[in-house]
């Protein structure tokens, strides 16, 4: 028989007992629970901040984990269809919120994930072929190129358009961002992007709004940088024109073509999408009173700051009457 000291006949160590709290604004539910004494609810109402859910969901975090959403994947696997998945749903919003409720837990080390694995996947394949067209260019112009130009040439190659590299011979080399050659499309779009999260910890501090929980709000501010999709992708279709095959000499200049000729238009697209967003991640996923209000006011807030933004790009002057 196993002694007393076997292992086999010690009792399991105690779970750690959840905290009940309200999927939407994180008040602690335990009093209100305390006084069920006869029989458990199925469903209750937050007293704070009257969100009506599911007892089951508050007690069982995982009950609602999804099996197409990147933020459930199991253990450390990279979750490749996951991902492709989650992001055909975050293109339509509607789709998206209807399934990611607000007792759906929140992995934010999963959508560092998600982001990365997303663009970085559809960078490396326009790098890649960009790194082609640089050696073979380079191949065919002169076989003695210089070692540090080369290097130059492949690091722009996978940097543009976000930094560009110069070398003048020697220890001479320089470092640019060139975020001021993007336009004033790539500005309007980008400074929004932090305001409504920003907005909304905000009103929910300030009791005008029903406070959303940080994680909800950081989950959704991730996942609106899916706008960001139909740029990336058409930055690595440039690289599959072939008459740009000199990088060396401009890298990344006709994805600042395309957003010279084209950005208006791709802008409106990805404009429409993120208001979109935001509205069914605020009435559909928040579930926040007054949810179209509160969506219009930061809609309003967010249009005059781009267009503050596009000011800073001197162009943007020229287009007005």
């Amino acid at each position: 028989m196993p002694g007393p000291g076997d292992s086999s006949t010690a009792p399991a160590p105690p779970t750690a007992a959840i905290t009940p709290r309200c999927p939407r604004c994180g008040y602690d539910q335990s009093g209100a629970f305390a006084t069920w004494t006869d029989a458990c609810p199925l469903n209750s109402r937050c007293t704070e901040c009257g969100l009506d859910f599911a007892v089951c969901d508050v007690m069982n975090p995982r009950r609602t984990d999804l099996p197409w959403l990147y933020e459930h994947t199991p253990g450390w696997r990279p979750g490749f269809g996951r991902a492709v998945r989650t992001l055909g749903r975050a293109l339509l919003p509607w789709w998206y919120w209807a399934g990611v409720g607000l007792a759906c837990r929140v992995s934010i080390a999963r959508l560092l994930v998600w982001a990365v694995l997303l663009f970085g996947t559809v960078h490396a394949a326009g790098s890649a072929v960009r790194t082609y067209h640089v050696v073979d260019y380079l191949t065919l112009v002169s076989r003695k190129v210089p070692s540090e130009y080369l290097w130059m040439s492949i690091a722009n190659a996978w940097l543009t358009p976000l930094v560009r590299i110069d070398w003048f011979g020697g220890s001479a080399w320089s470092f640019r961002f060139p975020f001021g050659s993007w336009g004033w499309q790539a500005l309007a779009a980008l400074a929004p992007l932090p305001l409504v999260p920003a907005m909304l910890l905000l009103l929910g501090s300030s009791r005008a709004v029903t406070r959303v929980r940080a994680a909800h709000i950081a989950r959704a501010a991730f996942m609106q940088l899916t706008i960001f999709i139909l740029p990336a992708t058409l930055y690595a279709l440039t690289a599959l024109d072939q008459s740009q095959r000199a990088w060396t000499a401009n890298a990344g200049q006709p994805f600042i073509d395309l957003l010279r000729h084209w950005g208006g238009h791709v802008m409106a697209a990805c404009g429409l999408w993120w208001m979109a967003f935001w509205y069914f991640a605020i009435v559909r996923g928040f579930r926040l009173p007054k949810g179209p209000l509160v969506w219009a006011l930061l809609m309003v807030a967010a249009v005059l700051l781009a267009a503050i933004a596009a000011t800073l790009d001197p162009r943007f002057g020229l287009m007005l009457p």
